[in-house]
């Protein structure tokens, strides 16, 4: 696993995205359009981390690409984060690769310690216009849109940190 991040979105957010993860170590950017060279380049470096911006992320060509690194077993270590690329650099809903029988479980993050949700039924609060898991009094909303992305791409066991209500 290499110490690069690669970002990945429309050319007019690279060079926030950029700056935003400098600190972090090496960074490589790619254009949307240049999505395959991306993947390309995501094999054969294993980047540490790969950020794809919230409007590719959305895009035919970003859920493939997310979908293709997270299937991807050698790349088990690689934490892809969806950003914007006008928002804080604070990360939210970053996603890490779970044991097989792990299921999907909500980490908030933004709590002191840290509050656990398995995604399953025991845990499912008001559904209401969203999906809420609830645990101890502690929530996390709208869960249904990433439920149902995960479920399209077949990806069954995920640890989901996030710094927020939803």
């Amino acid at each position: 696993m290499s110490a690069t991040i690669v970002v990945i979105g429309p050319e007019r957010t690279l060079p926030t995205l950029r700056a935003r993860f400098e600190s972090g170590g090496r960074v490589h950017s790619f254009t949307d359009a240049e999505a395959i060279e991306a993947l390309e380049h995501i094999f054969r470096h294993r980047p540490r981390i790969v950020a794809v911006e919230r409007e590719f992320s959305g895009t035919s060509r970003g859920v493939a690409l997310i979908g293709r690194v997270k299937d991807d077993p050698t790349l088990a270590e690689c934490e892809v984060r969806v950003v914007a690329h006008d928002a804080s650099p604070r990360p939210s809903g970053v996603r890490r690769p779970a044991a097989p029988d792990t299921g999907v479980v909500f980490h908030r993050v933004d709590l002191e310690p840290p509050v656990t949700i398995p995604a399953d039924a025991t845990h499912v609060g008001d559904t209401r216009l969203s999906s809420t898991l609830k645990r101890d009094g502690v929530s996390i909303s709208t869960v249904e849109h990433l439920m149902s992305a995960l479920a399209g791409l077949g990806i069954d066991n995920l640890h989901v940190d996030v710094a927020g209500p939803e």
